[in-house]
């Protein structure tokens, strides 16, 4: 076998042929690798950027939806919010009509029982003595000096409630006297 060491070059016909042949096969060799080299470092760049294009679209795609979960559910939390503040309005509301019915039923009620206490006074009223019977002090009607307190007590309470329902000052004068009192049902008839 012949030593390329000693071989001539053909291009130069000197004796380095064996050194320059072998430069030429490592150039052509470390060309060749250099070339696979970028290849594969392309293909691996281009393989990077696939991946991390669709990572990134797979994350836009899940910000997106993530995102639209959070309007939905903020939109979704707002309608129930509002849902809630219309139910606690309705319902503060019903309470307040049912207070102010409630008021207006006691008030009703108190007026029926005054009225009934007084007729109650009326229908007893009759054993009181007849001197002061009748008597007025200050717009009201006097219970006689024989009668309790508590006679006392239901012309204070029954004058102004015969007054509200129409009846004149006479009428309830009238009606505490001891005769047997003639009140109209309606004032002035």
């Amino acid at each position: 076998m012949q030593d390329l060491g000693d071989a001539e070059s053909p291009l130069t016909g000197d004796s380095d042929a064996g050194v320059e042949t072998l430069a030429m096969v490592e150039t052509l060799t470390l060309a060749m690798l250099t070339v696979e080299a970028l290849a594969k470092v392309e293909m691996t760049t281009l393989t990077m950027v696939d991946t991390l294009t669709l990572a990134m679209l797979t994350v836009a795609m899940a910000t997106v939806k993530v995102l639209e979960m959070v309007i939905v559910e903020m939109l979704t939390l707002v309608m129930l919010t509002m849902e809630a503040l219309a139910l606690m309005l309705v319902e503060v509301l019903t309470v307040k009509a049912l207070a102010m019915a409630m008021v207006e039923m006691l008030t009703v009620e108190a007026l029926a029982m005054l009225t009934d206490i007084a007729d109650a006074r009326g229908a007893v009223g009759d054993a009181a003595d007849a001197d002061d019977a009748g008597d007025v002090v200050e717009g009201v009607p006097v219970a006689s000096a024989a009668g309790n307190d508590n006679d006392n007590v239901l012309h204070y309470l029954r004058t102004p409630v015969m007054l509200m329902a129409g009846h004149t000052p006479d009428e309830v004068v009238a009606f505490f006297s001891s005769e047997t009192p003639k009140v109209s049902s309606v004032a002035g008839s």
